[in-house]
């Protein structure tokens, strides 16, 4: 109704929360978003996608593996832990596809949970 006007609605609006500029920052780029939003997750998780479906292909298990993750506030990868997989080592495999995700810069970083179904 008011297009994300209020201090905490920002979160949701199309490119996540954008934080106020600040001195003494270092390349003077625009905004950074305060955490991962959709769109970002998204894209990265598209990067790697294909490897952690190729998991599949070496593994006779079948089912949902559904990983954690957690981003540095740099876009990379700080932690992968599998919640659930059928197979260990199908787990393992979506679990290292996925630290080489990237993803875009924020300032706070973020986590998200992803399933993965074979």
């Amino acid at each position: 109704v008011t297009g994300y006007a209020d201090a905490c609605c920002a979160r949701y609006k199309k490119g996540g929360a954008k934080t106020p500029p600040a001195g003494g920052g270092g390349g003077g780029g625009g905004n950074v978003p305060d955490s991962l939003d959709r769109d970002m997750i998204q894209a990265g998780v598209g990067k790697v996608r294909g490897r952690a479906n190729a998991c599949g292909s070496s593994s006779s298990a079948k089912g949902v593996v559904k990983v954690s993750v957690k981003v540095g506030p740099g876009g990379n990868v700080t932690g992968v832990t599998v919640k659930q997989s059928p197979d260990d080592a199908l787990g393992n495999c979506v679990a290292n596809a996925m630290k080489g995700a990237t993803f875009g810069k924020t300032t706070g970083g973020g986590s998200f949970a992803i399933p993965f179904t074979f």
